[in-house]
């Protein structure tokens, strides 16, 4: 028997004894194989061998930073997602405003506003919708969205129409309406009629991939769009979306000014809304957060 063979049966007798026998690997079986062996082990760590570990320490598991690195890891598994630590999640997540309301854009059919990674094209095309009961299908101005980065976008566009008075009556078109992957585009209905469409505002922020899924899976209407454009929202079908997000607050919150999207946007990107709520106070930095998750007292306004 030659020295390769020895080490592999003593690598696989060491194996099997802390797999089955829960023995602890002798000194005898020091250097490489053990190191192969302790390393194999360490993937084979359980949510219950975590929890017993936090929990001899007088903590409870749940509001530990090893459960939310945990929780991270199987959201990344059911998004099929890289694997990526708490570290860089944390990092800073770029804010743009593209398009200030005191500056709107204004854009004839067929033109094309290009901002810092989505770009906006105004379109005329017929669009299905419900009126007096009944579906009909109609002229309506459209406003053409793409990612154009290479990188996941949360997105805030505000539209209208640039015909006078209000666009009452519109269909819509299934889309995510919070985020887009890079390439992705989105259809969105501004109005019944044919018209141009004006640019009110715009701003975006980058986002990791689990970001766009966390961000995904808010009620859309959170970030301050209409229930009409809300109802047209299309998340991935792994991003269920969550119960008990105080969305309506949110949105009143948004409107007075109280707190930016830029805020609810950067909060949720880094926490699944399913499991934790946005504090009060919580604000986007452009430094992003080194200590997740982040919690406080419930948002109240």
């Amino acid at each position: 028997m030659d020295e390769l063979q020895r080490n592999r049966l003593f690598a696989g007798g060491a194996l099997l004894l802390v797999l089955f026998g829960g023995y602890s690997l002798s000194s005898s079986y020091a250097g490489a194989t053990e190191e192969q062996v302790v390393a194999v082990m360490a993937k084979r760590v359980t949510r219950a061998e975590q929890q017993s570990k936090v929990l001899a320490r007088g903590k409870r598991f749940e509001n530990t930073p090893e459960h939310f690195a945990f929780e991270l890891s199987e959201d990344l598994k059911r998004f099929s997602l890289r694997e990526m630590t708490t570290q860089e999640l944390g990092r800073p997540n770029a804010w743009r405003l593209l398009v200030d309301k005191t500056d709107p854009e204004q854009l004839a059919s067929g033109r094309t506003y290009s901002g810092d990674g989505i770009s906006i094209k105004a379109a005329t095309t017929k669009v299905k919708y419900r009126r007096h009961g009944v579906t009909v299908k109609s002229v309506h101005a459209v406003a053409k969205l793409k990612n154009t980065s290479s990188t996941p976008l949360a997105y805030r566009v505000t539209l209208a129409p640039d015909t006078s008075g209000k666009c009452e009556v519109r269909g819509i078109r299934r889309h995510n309406t919070i985020a887009l992957m890079p390439g992705e585009t989105a259809d969105v209905v501004v109005c019944a009629g044919r018209s141009g469409v004006v640019i009110l505002g715009a701003e975006v922020m980058e986002l990791t991939p689990i970001g766009y899924y966390y961000l995904s899976m808010l009620p859309p209407t959170a970030t301050g769009i209409d229930a009409v454009r809300g109802g047209a929202h299309l998340p991935p079908s792994v991003a269920t979306q969550c119960d008990g997000v105080p969305a309506i607050k949110y949105a009143k919150a948004i409107r007075r000014g109280d707190i930016k999207w830029r805020d609810l946007v950067d909060f949720y990107s880094r926490h699944n809304c399913a499991r934790l709520q946005m504090p009060e106070g919580y604000a986007w930095t452009g430094d992003g957060q080194e200590n997740l998750p982040v919690r406080g007292k419930a948002f109240a306004r």
